[in-house]
Formats: structure tokens, C-alpha cells, sequence
């Protein structure tokens, strides 16, 4: 295969910058971020997910991703570095990376970038866990006892113990398919680690800059050597040495002249170094660039003595979790002086919208990107977050004593981040245009609707709606405070959560107006007040709050005055939505002023049946073959309008062969769905329906003590019970994806909407249990509620047993 090798000059040139948001003069380059392709191969070990996969993968990186890269050409000046921050396989076989190479010289081409330009780096999935197996194993385990004599070792000491020990050359040939890509495929030889200062991890390479007196250090670190099981978190090592060797002068041991750019696969969070690495870092390095974590953010790691940028690139493509996190890519303005000093950074988030199919500037993450641009200066002090233009942005927070990474290291305390979330709502979303229009008539118009309820019975998709009614307000630069309350997703059920999460957003809004002493329980409503004296006589703030419902409450209590006002101040407006048997919706309904769409209505059934086809019109492509019309029209009829039935067929169908997605075998409704699901994973044994009703009615991680009060069942039954039945349903009822919580062995991990739940919440009463027919759930807490269990089991990866067993609490 033949690569591009550029059109472009090998030089890189360096634009005169006359002015960039407040700073004169400079020079500024671009650097494009990518990672995580997570590539497989039709001739590879995984052939049957490369194949089910390819066509969702060519809609997102196809012709699409075209024209995102002819936009960002047109937009802004050509690149001059194209870096991948890790992941650019799955399994680390040598399949994998054919295509993967091949799809990034085609981005290169498309961009103009030489392949000198292009600079990698192994992640996890880049690491063969098949090879040398054992060398991994008690190497990993060895480490910790003596990181730094491990790190001089590796770094080529040979004495002590340790001197001849054949594992330091073993555990690298685990990476070998990898680094052999890179040099044959791409012809980037000089990126193999035995070439670097430190011989076997790493790479650094000096970049000519045109017009500046110093060159551009690019650093590769790598943070994946170690990795090799879903456990690799805080016991990964970057090593002392690795940082030292490669980030400063060979002879001197100085700091490297120029501009330092760094890149790593893992978050500093993810290290068992990561603390001593970042202090290392800080003064080595200008900016460092991390992939890993699938969500993009920018954050500045502050201790009292240093300061480090970080910016982290989401997810090019991701299938495996449903499409739960969204693909993303960033571009990197730099501006620097002309000893090649970093005077400012724009950061231009992009994304993929699946309810829009195609590429665009991502303006949901931050409150000061509002165009899906984030712009830092750094003066005397370090780096701060620039203003926008408009006074109502945030200064980034520094993080105190080199903390751990944050995604939204920059807002307010309190503030609660819906991004991820939000993004996989939206890939639900199609239609609903009347109902949108009429939430716009009632919330932006004249009129004295305070509040707006949207109801409906589960899997009706009120999440989705508001979620949608958000993304398009926002989309015009409208501020507007939001909250979606998930049972043990960051302790957003719990009401002074709540509360203090709109507050800040608010606050974030109104800076001016923030009252540093108000007491917890009256800053949101004493806040409203002062922004309803505020707005003027047309303006009005919209506050929207999902899933009341879920909001966490002892029996026989009311939680919602506790973040909801009694009156609603003029001009502030209130959408929200619940199930309409939730039994204080009545407490709402009595406000004046409330008007109400009712999904389950008939009113609304042609809507809720054109949002079912207009979801499967979108997914009957990612089929091969692509699903017949009257399938599809069968899966219509049969959802009766419900939008998750859609889902989770279509969840299950994907891991279906063709002639198993007959239309006589759709079920007819979500009840008759999710008794299939309970009937197809207990049909065996009853152990396996005591363990999942044992988990169905877990509100958040189930220790093996309380499993024994819950179920009178001794520890080690209990959890017996509660892993074999997860396992159960993700090996026969088809539940797609599988998420990573905690070791059935000492703890059960409960996720709801695709977090992981900690034991932050006081003890809650349990819930009754129930049979195949009452849907998986408490029968009297939380009727029409759906459990998604999985497992990953994988035999190549470990042996057989059952590796890290989640239970997922999906409200409907």
C-alpha cells in the first residue's frame, strides 16, 4: 500500500499573526487532533463486528468526514501537524492497521499535510494482550513495589537484580504490530521508541519552524507499555525516566528549547505516576494532548508551583457502547512568539451530530465556547480562559495540589455536566417538529405558561425532547440552566444537587448577580428573583429540569420544593418532564399558569409514531443488508409509537445474523419486549432470576451485606446470584454493549444512564422484587423501569470467567 506523501513543503510555515483576541504580533501554526479510531479488520480476529460495523463506521468517516476536513481547510488556514493521540487499532493485531493507516493518510492528503507532519502514539488498544502474557502479568506487579528502579531499568541500567531480566525486551513485543505499521505503512521509522533518548518507550522529534529562532519538540509518551486488562487504571506507569529523558536535553538535563508539544493515549487520572508526572511535566512541557477518555475537554492543572494544559480529544469512532460517547475531533490554533513561546490557544471543538448526520462545531461543552471555540491566553500568570465577548463566561479553575483531571475543570462548583449524556439522547431524536413548536410557543412567547410538563409513559422519549429543545435554543446562544436527573449518575437525584447545579449555571450567566453568602437552601430562588428584576419586559430564562421522577426522596416525602420555586418569578419559565404516575405530579400541576403535553394522549399518537420510523429510516442503513421495508414498517407498528422500543430492538438486532431479524419475531410492545428479554436470560435456572431481581432492585452499588438483608441470602450466594445473572442476560438475551464498574467479586457496579454509581447517597428503602412480567423493576417504585446487565467476556483476553459486571438502571 502507498501512502501520501504530501503536496506541501516539508518545512513547516509559520503564518505572521497580527492579532489574535487580544494579542499582538506572533506567529501562529495548526495542529489537527485525533484518536481513538479503534479500527478492525474483516481478515482479522474480530471479522464479524469489523463487518456489522462498516457501515455506521463509513457514515461517520466516509464521505462525511470529507467534507468536515474540506470545512476545516476553508475555515481558519491549512494544518500543519496532524497528531493521534492513541487507539488506532482494537486488539493490537496486526489486521487492524492496514485500514487504519490507510484512513489516516487519506485525512493527511485531505488536509495537505505531509506524512513527516503526522505524528502517533500507541493506546491500549494498540497492545497485543495475547502476547507474553506472563512478562505482563508480574512485571505490572513487580513495578509497584519500585517504580524507580523499574523506570532506570527500562530506561537500559543494567545492574542489581534486576540486571538480565529478559521481561524489559518481552513486554515490549506486545506493541511490536504497532511500531511495525508505523515504520512500513507510513514510512515513520523515526518514531520507533529504539530510536528515542530513553531506547524504548517514547519519541521525541524537532520540527523546523519557519521564521522562528527555536523548532516545535513534539514528545510521544507512552502510557500504554503496561496496559493489559480492563483493570489498567492507576496502575499504568509513565515512568520517571521516560518523562526525563525525552523532555529535556540529552547532555544537560535543561528543558527543551522552543515550543513543547506533548502527547499521551491515557488521562494523567489513569497513571499510578500520574501525579509525580505532572509536576515533571509542568515545567517541560507547553501543551499536552491526550485522547483515551472519548470525551474532548480542556482543563489546566494547577498546583501551587506549576501549571499544565491539557486538552483532550473525544472518540473518532466508537461502536462498541451503542454510540454512547460522540465522535469528535479538535483543531488547535497556537500563537507563539518568536522564540517559539506559547502566547494564546484556540481551540475549536468539532463533532459528529447523529441526529443530523453530518460534522459540525460542537458548542455544548463549555459555557465560554459558545461557537465551539474555546480561546486561552497565558500572561505572567499562566493560562486563563479569555473572555468571549460578552462578559458571561467563566475563568478556568485551577485544580489545587496537581488534582486529578476534570472534564469541566473550568465550572463552577456544583455544576453538573449533561454533555455525554445529552449526545446519546440525541441520537434517539428525529421529528417532533409540533412538538417542539408548541414548546417554543409556550416557553419564548407572550403568553403566562410558568410552567411546561411534558408526560408520557416510559420509553415515550420526553428526555429526548427536551434534550432536543435545549441542543436548538442553545444552538442560537441562548443561556439556559438545565438538569437531568438519573438515579446515581454525579448525585444528580439528589434535590440539593439539583438545586446547586442550576444555581451555578445560572450564576455562570449572571455573574454579577452571585451572592457568595447565600445560604444552600434559598441561592437558586433568591438567585431567580434578582435575574427576573433583571430581564426585561420580553426577556425570559428557561430553566429545564428532566426526569422528576427519579429525583431521590424518602417515602412519603415531596422533594420537589426543595429545588422547584413555590411562585415562579416574571420572566422565568420552567420545562420539565415526568411520568405522569409519578405521585407528586399533582404538586405541580396545582401551580398556576402549567401547561401540559401528554405523550400517552391520542392527540400526539401520529407524532410518536413518526418519531419510531423516522429512527428506524435513519438505522435501516447500518444493516448488510440493509433491513427490507417491511420489516421496518413491521418494527413501527409493533413499538405503538414508543421510541424505546426501537432502541433496544435495534440494540439486539445488531448482534443478530441477518436471518434471525424476521419481522413475524418482533415483539408487540415494550412490555412484551422486556418480558422477552427476562424470559430468554432466566430460562435456565432460578438462581439467575433471584440474582437479576436482586439487582433490579439495587438503587446503587450493592455490597455483599446489604445483598444478604435484601435477600436473606448468605454474602456469598448473593453475589453469586447477582454476576451469574448478569452474565446470564448479556450472553442470551442480546442486551447490547457492555460498560466497565466494579468486580462482582467485592461489590456489585450499578450504572444508570452510563455512570458508574458510588456509594455517595445515604442508605434507601428497598424496593419489592419482581417476577418476568413486572418489566424488570421495583413493582411499586419504579414501574416500566428496564435493566441492562452485560459482561465482558472475552476468551482471548484472559480466559472465560466473567470479567467486570455492571448492572444498568435505564429509566424508560
Amino acid at each position: 500500500m502507498t501512502l501520501v506523501s504530501g503536496k506541501r513543503p516539508s518545512q513547516l510555515w509559520v503564518r505572521e499573526q497580527t492579532r489574535y483576541d487580544g494579542v499582538v504580533g506572533g506567529r501562529s501554526f495548526r495542529v489537527f487532533h485525533i484518536s481513538d479510531l479503534h479500527m478492525r479488520s474483516v481478515d482479522g480476529p474480530q471479522a464479524d463486528r469489523a463487518r456489522l460495523e462498516a457501515a455506521s463506521r463509513w457514515r461517520v468517516l466516509g464521505e462525511k468526514w470529507s467534507a468536515n476536513l474540506s470545512a476545516i481547510r476553508e475555515d481558519g488556514g491549512p494544518i500543519d501537524l496532524v497528531v493521534f493521540t492513541g487507539d488506532l487499532g482494537e486488539w493490537g493485531h496486526a489486521t487492524d492497521y492496514p485500514r487504519a493507516l490507510a484512513f489516516l493518510g487519506q485525512t493527511c492528503e485531505a488536509l495537505e499535510v505531509p506524512l513527516e507532519r503526522l505524528f502517533v502514539i500507541p493506546g491500549n488498544h494498540d497492545i497485543d494482550r495475547s502476547v507474553q502474557r506472563a512478562a505482563w502479568k508480574s512485571l505490572r506487579s513487580d513495578i509497584a513495589r519500585d517504580p524507580h528502579a523499574y523506570s532506570r531499568w527500562l530506561a537500559g541500567e543494567e545492574r542489581g537484580a534486576l540486571c538480565g531480566d529478559d521481561r524489559r525486551d518481552q513486554i515490549l513485543e506486545r506493541q511490536q504490530a504497532f511500531w511495525a505499521a508505523v515504520a512500513s505503512e507510513l514510512g515513520r521509522a523515526q518514531l520507533a521508541p529504539k530510536r528515542s533518548p530513553h531506547g524504548r518507550l517514547g519519541y521525541r522529534q524537532a520540527v523546523t519552524l519557519a521564521g522562528l529562532s527555536q523548532p516545535l519538540q513534539v514528545i510521544g509518551l507512552d502510557t500504554a507499555w503496561l496496559a493489559g486488562d480492563d483493570g489498567d487504571s492507576g496502575q499504568l506507569q509513565l515512568t520517571e525516566h521516560q518523562v526525563s529523558l525525552l523532555t529535556t536535553a540529552t547532555e544537560t538535563g535543561a528543558p527543551l528549547p522552543g515550543f513543547r508539544l506533548a502527547l499521551m493515549h491515557h488521562r494523567l487520572a489513569d497513571l499510578a505516576d500520574g501525579r509525580d508526572a505532572q509536576r515533571l511535566l509542568a515545567d517541560r512541557v507547553d501543551l499536552l494532548l491526550s485522547g483515551h477518555q472519548h470525551e474532548p475537554a480542556a482543563e489546566v492543572l494547577a498546583g501551587p508551583d506549576h501549571q499544565l494544559l491539557v486538552l483532550a480529544t473525544g472518540c473518532l469512532y466508537e461502536g462498541d457502547e451503542g454510540h454512547h460517547f460522540p465522535n469528535a475531533c479538535q483543531v488547535i490554533d497556537l500563537v507563539l512568539d518568536e522564540q517559539a513561546r506559547p502566547r494564546a490557544v484556540e481551540v475549536r471543538f468539532r463533532g459528529w451530530s447523529e441526529q443530523g448526520m453530518f460534522w459540525g462545531d460542537n458548542a455544548l461543552l463549555y459555557e465560554s465556547a459558545r461557537h465551539g471555540r474555546l480561546r486561552l491566553h497565558r500572561g505572567a500568570r499562566g493560562w486563563r480562559f479569555a473572555d468571549d465577548g460578552d462578559g458571561k463566561n467563566e475563568h478556568a479553575t485551577a485544580q489545587a495540589q496537581g488534582g486529578e483531571a476534570s472534564s469541566r475543570s473550568h465550572r463552577p462548583p456544583g455544576w453538573i455536566n449533561f454533555t455525554a449524556l445529552r449526545s446519546k439522547l440525541l441520537v434517539r431524536f428525529g421529528g417532533r417538529e409540533r412538538e417542539l413548536a408548541q414548546l417554543d410557543e409556550w416557553l419564548l412567547g407572550p403568553g403566562e405558561a410558568a410552567w411546561v410538563v411534558v408526560t408520557g409513559g416510559p420509553g415515550m422519549g420526553k428526555s429526548t425532547i427536551l434534550a432536543a429543545w435545549l441542543a436548538r435554543r442553545e444552538a442560537s446562544g441562548t443561556v439556559i440552566p438545565h438538569h437531568f436527573i438519573v438515579r446515581s449518575y454525579a448525585r444528580s437525584d439528589q434535590p440539593e444537587a439539583i438545586a446547586a447545579s442550576l444555581a451555578a449555571q445560572t450564576e455562570a450567566a449572571y455573574p454579577e448577580l452571585r451572592d457568595p453568602e447565600a445560604a444552600p437552601e434559598s441561592r437558586l430562588r433568591e438567585l431567580l428573583d434578582r435575574v427576573s428584576e433583571r430581564l426585561g419586559a420580553s426577556a425570559r430564562l428557561v430553566v429545564v429540569v428532566d426526569g422528576l421522577d427519579e429525583t431521590y426522596a424518602m417515602p412519603g416525602d415531596n422533594p420537589l420544593p426543595r429545588f422547584l420555586p413555590h411562585v415562579v418569578p416574571v420572566g422565568i419559565r420552567f420545562l420539565c418532564a415526568t411520568r405522569p404516575t409519578y405521585p407528586h405530579l399533582s404538586w405541580l400541576v396545582a401551580r398556576s399558569g402549567v401547561r401540559r403535553i401528554d405523550l400517552d394522549e391520542p392527540q400526539w399518537a401520529e407524532s410518536n409514531r413518526a418519531a419510531v420510523r423516522g429512527f428506524w429510516d435513519s438505522r435501516a442503513t447500518e444493516y448488510q443488508p440493509p433491513l427490507p421495508a417491511p420489516t421496518i414498517e413491521t418494527a413501527v407498528e409493533r413499538a405503538d409509537g414508543n421510541l424505546l422500543h426501537a432502541v433496544m430492538l435495534h440494540d439486539a438486532w445488531q448482534a443478530l445474523p441477518a436471518s434471525e431479524r424476521r419481522a413475524d419475531r418482533i415483539p408487540d410492545g415494550l412490555r412484551e419486549l422486556l418480558t422477552e428479554i427476562w424470559d430468554r436470560a432466566t430460562d435456565h435456572d432460578e438462581s439467575v432470576r433471584v440474582g437479576l431481581g436482586l439487582l433490579c432492585a439495587a438503587q446503587e452499588a450493592l455490597s455483599a451485606r446489604s445483598a444478604r438483608r435484601t435477600r436473606r441470602l448468605g454474602p456469598r450466594r448473593a453475589l453469586a446470584c447477582a454476576a451469574q445473572g448478569a452474565t446470564a442476560l448479556a450472553r442470551r438475551a442480546g442486551v447490547v454493549g457492555w460498560r466497565r464498574g466494579v468486580s462482582p467479586s467485592s461489590r456489585l457496579g450499578a450504572r444508570a444512564h452510563g455512570c458508574t454509581a458510588r456509594r455517595t447517597h445515604p442508605a434507601r428503602p428497598p424496593s419489592n422484587l419482581v417476577g418476568p412480567a413486572g418489566m424488570l423493576a421495583g413493582a411499586g417504585r419504579r414501574d416500566g423501569a428496564a435493566v441492562r446487565l452485560a459482561s465482558r467476556v472475552d476468551p482471548s483476553r484472559g480466559g472465560r470467567r466473567p470479567g467486570r459486571c455492571v448492572a444498568t438502571l435505564g429509566r424508560l
